[in-house]
């Protein structure tokens, strides 16, 4: 070959080089790969993770370890190989490991699904099962199992060993359409052994193979464990329905329809237990405590338990056996309870100390003996404000002839308390009295009368439980004594009184003596215990009657303890009476003794003898303060009572009143508006609280005491305010301005006087369940600083008892929430020197506030208030008219505010279950 032919040839293999790297893709001319593997969160990886290898050729292995409570799912690319190895690579490869929980927190069951099938995007056999067991025995501490619509059927029980479980139908609950769970081996349904378990929103039955019901064992047993809700289910064919036996304790068993069990439809021995707004019908009995298919036990600690809000009705035996023994606290059957259509409506077979049967519908027993059947008891049965079928009360064998339900029987050993009860249905109306006066002792054997201790012959106090009018007649015509409900007497100055010796009789107006001469009496009247001042907690209303010739009339009241000094101390304001068209004198009292109507005149009261008695005088309050002008509240009302000057002004005003005045600040100079009102007095220590509506600001002061106050949050006291005076129970305050209109600043600005929060020093740490002289001071304590622990009975102001139960936690809760301290419901050291401490900063709550105990259906207190006021303003309405809406709500937790709850849970990523628990009170007060 030649040159020229050689350099031809070249050149064509060079064109043709260049024409074939131009038709031919540019990963061509690539002949290796890169190989990424990422280890993801919860892991770490295992093998190179970086890899380049040649064309078609193979990677080496890498793998992935996962951290702890994972397991390795997949890669991103799909593959679940671990390790994997990647074959005759021919692209580069990037992929990620992926991870899942070893037990999920969320599982879902539905009948429908399977392995394979979509199952709405769950992963079959993590989380995605077509059976209940399976789900339980998956999920995580404190999970939940998601039950779709369906049936479930299965030939044993279903046993819940992990604690915090929650296995819920649908919700919201439609107890029309429950996922429906059987066991049709005549067995469990469900076998619950850990704590904090709850059940909701399922149909649970106990079937044979032909679905016929069993009766076998209980279809819910609660083991060893506390906790326990269980919550809008329909519940049958067990020998018992829900059995919380000896072992268990604390359950919430709410809104469930619980019928056709053999022996009961609940049954529970320990724990405090709130059973609310089930209906539980067709059993043997309604609710067994501390009784069961075994037969029934006695001293079992059922303290704190409440029922309330329940519909028992139709079963063959009765609604409630009760046999638990004496409790240390209480234990509660109501309100709102319609027991009703049974042999034996409530039935007690132990000693009941502390059991209370109150608000409730007790009604249409079908055997005539009982709507309340009573055996071995010797203590006391409440069982005050029922409804029993008739406005004319209870039938009670030699004691009251009511026409409706009986209680039975009224022995010697038993005492039942069962007045008032209700008149109405709806027990919005109570039953009132009208008694002969010589017939007053036989009010402490019916439960009119209720008493500190166990001898109302030797008590510090009574309380008068339902409206009383004692009838006094004379010859012409008759005087009335009418104690409200609630109203306690005590002896004036403290001490114990025989109250047998309580009378009320007609005083002969010429025998009255001491009055000022040409006095004239028109009438008189003896009420109280002779040689003993007594006082009232609320006002009484007496009336005398002075004849019809006196109408129109008015004639002013006095009182004496001996019928010869006579004062108007302890008569309310102003002391005077306008005799109405039947010849009534008509007036009001806080002390007991002989009253009297005559003209103008006053004297000291001093302690003498003989009972007590009234006379009609004029008596105007003469000021002990050091202001220049004086101004009246009368008890409950809201008045202005105008500017303060420097002058001051002496205020005459009862607890609970209000009054409205105008003061410099001296931040501005110009005039706000505020309001003084009267919380709390202590008249055995002369303590007074009250509050200043300017943050507010709460204050305590012993008699004679005064502090000085910043109405407008610059640190200057713009005002001064002195306990000057204590007559009865009422105050006087002297209120005067620190500031003068051009400026000046009068006195001491800086530091009030400093008085103690509590008039008693407290020296050891208090819990529940403690008892002793110090509880009750803590008590009276807590009242008088604007905690009231209860409105009436038990702790209420007045009424303290030295037991430290659920009240007196509460009260101290909120004491510790509303001054900064640790919240544990204890009065431990640094809550003992806040209350042994000054009475001059804030003692409630300024800021938001903070929920610190489970909520739910049927529950009352100050915290559901402050529930349903953050609903309301949070945009999940509890109720757009009416209570529970925004600036009407209540203190009972109904069905509104746990549909509300639902919507705030929903809203919130919380299982709309209604029950305000550990996480809803988290979200709540944030």
């Amino acid at each position: 070959m030649n040159t020229n032919t050689k350099g031809l040839l070249k050149s064509l293999l060079l064109v043709g080089a260049f024409i074939l790297m131009s038709v031919l893709p540019a990963n061509a001319l690539i002949l290796q790969w890169n190989l990424t593997y990422y280890s993801g969160d919860h892991g770490v990886i295992v093998g190179d993770g970086s890899q380049t290898v040649l064309d078609g050729n193979d990677g080496t292995p890498v793998g992935v370890t996962a951290d702890a409570d994972y397991f390795f799912y997949r890669w991103s690319d799909g593959i679940t190989d671990n390790p994997r190895t990647d074959l005759a690579v021919t692209e580069d490869i990037t992929v990620t490991a992926e991870y899942l929980l070893l037990a999920p927190t969320s599982v879902y069951v539905d009948d429908d699904y399977f392995d394979g099938g979509a199952n709405d995007g769950h992963i079959w056999g993590y989380d995605a099962f077509d059976n209940i067991p399976d789900g339980v025995s998956s999920v995580a501490e404190n999970g939940t199992v998601y039950v779709a619509a369906g049936a479930y059927e299965y030939t044993s029980e279903i046993g819940i060993s992990t604690p915090g479980v929650t296995v819920t139908g649908p919700t919201p609950v439609d107890m029309e359409a429950l996922p429906a769970v059987k066991n049709y081996d005549c067995g469990r349904v469900f076998n619950i052994t850990a704590n904090e378990v709850s059940i909701i929103g399922l149909k649970l039955e106990q079937t044979d193979d032909m679905y016929n019901y069993c009766y076998n064992s209980p279809v819910v047993r609660v083991g060893l464990v506390t906790d326990t809700t269980i919550e809008s289910n329909e519940i049958a064919g067990g020998y018992v329905g829900i059995a919380n036996y000896y072992e268990g304790g604390d359950s919430i068993i709410s809104n469930n329809i619980i019928h056709d069990n053999d022996q009961y439809g609940i049954v529970i021995w320990q724990g405090a237990h709130s059973i609310s707004g089930n209906e539980i019908s067709n059993n043997s009995w309604g609710i067994g405590m501390a009784c069961g298919p075994d037969g029934c036990g006695s001293n079992y600690n059922l303290s704190g338990t409440t029922i309330s809000n329940n519909n028992i009705y139709g079963h063959s035996q009765g609604g409630i056996q009760y046999s638990a023994g004496d409790q240390a606290a209480t234990v509660t059957i109501g309100p709102n309870n319609d027991i009703h259509d049974q042999l034996d409506n409530i039935a007690i077979l132990t000693n009941a100390n502390n059991l209370s049967i109150t608000g409730n519908k007790i009604h249409d027993s079908i055997n005539i003996t009982t709507g309340l059947h009573i055996e071995n008891n010797e203590g006391i049965v409440n069982a005050k404000n029922n409804w029993w079928g008739s406005d004319s009360g209870p039938n009670i064998s030699g004691v009251w002839a009511g026409s409706g339900d009986t209680i039975t029987p009224p022995d010697a050993d038993t005492s039942v308390f069962y007045r008032p009860f209700c008149t109405v249905e709806d027990c919005s109306e109570a039953s009132t009295l009208e008694i002969d006066p010589t017939a007053l002792e036989d009010n402490f054997t019916s439960g009119t009368f209720a008493i500190v201790g166990d001898d109302y012959t030797n008590t510090s106090q009574i309380m008068v439980t339902e409206e009383l009018t004692i009838a006094v007649t004379d010859g012409d015509g008759t005087s009335k004594v009418i104690l409200p409900s609630g109203t306690i007497i005590t002896k004036i100055g403290g001490g114990n009184i025989d109250g047998s010796l309580l009378e009320a009789s007609e005083l002969d107006e010429a025998t009255v003596t001491g009055l000022a001469s040409g006095d004239v009496v028109y009438g008189a009247l003896n009420w109280g215990i002779p040689s003993l001042g007594l006082e009232f907690s609320t006002p009484i209303t007496i009336s005398i009657y002075v004849g019809t010739d006196l109408y129109n009339q008015t004639l002013a009241i006095k009182r004496s303890t001996d019928g010869v000094t006579w004062t108007s101390t302890g008569i309310v304001a102003p002391a005077e009476c306008v005799v109405d068209i039947d010849g009534m004198c008509t007036f009001q009292a806080t002390k007991a003794s002989s009253y009297v109507g005559y003209d103008e005149y006053e004297m000291e009261e001093t302690q003498h003898g003989n009972t007590g008695s009234i006379s009609l005088t004029y008596n105007n309050p003469t000021p002990t303060g050091d202001g220049e002008t004086s101004q009246t509240v009368g008890m409950g009302q809201s008045v202005s009572v105008g500017t303060l000057s420097t002058e001051g002004l002496n205020l005459f005003t009862y607890v609970d009143s209000v009054a409205h005045f105008k003061a410099l600040h001296s931040s501005t100079y110009t005039y706000g508006e505020h309001t003084m009102t009267i919380t709390g007095l202590d008249m055995a220590q002369q303590i007074v609280s009250f509050k200043i509506e300017s943050d507010p600001q709460y204050f305590s002061l012993t008699l004679g005491n005064e502090t000085q106050v910043d109405l407008d949050g610059d640190n200057i006291k713009d005002i001064k305010v002195k306990f000057s005076a204590l007559s009865v129970n009422r105050i006087e305050m002297t209120l005067k301005s620190l500031l003068t209109k051009t400026g000046t600043v009068n006195g001491d600005t800086t530091t009030p006087t400093q008085t103690k929060l509590c008039a008693y020093t407290f020296t050891r740490d208090l819990s529940a369940g403690m008892s002793g002289a110090d509880v009750k001071e803590l008590q009276k304590c807590l009242n008088s600083i604007g905690y009231t622990l209860a409105a009436s009975g038990a702790a209420s102001p007045g009424w303290e008892t030295s037991f430290f139960g659920s009240l007196t936690k509460a009260g101290i809760t909120r004491f510790q929430q509303a001054n900064g301290l640790t919240v544990n419901g204890m009065l431990d050291a640094a809550t003992r020197a806040k209350l042994n401490g000054p009475s001059v900063a804030p003692t409630t709550p300024t800021g938001k506030y903070m929920f610190t105990r489970n909520l739910y259906l049927g529950m009352s207190g100050d915290d559901i208030k402050e529930l349903q006021k953050l609903l309301n303003n949070k945009g999940y309405q509890v109720a757009s008219v009416g209570a529970g809406s925004p600036g009407n709500e209540t203190m009972f937790y109904g069905y509104a505010t746990r549909a509300a709850v639902m919507k705030f849970q929903s809203a919130n990523g919380i299982s709309p279950v209604g029950y305000v628990g550990a996480l809803t009170r988290a979200s709540l007060n944030k």
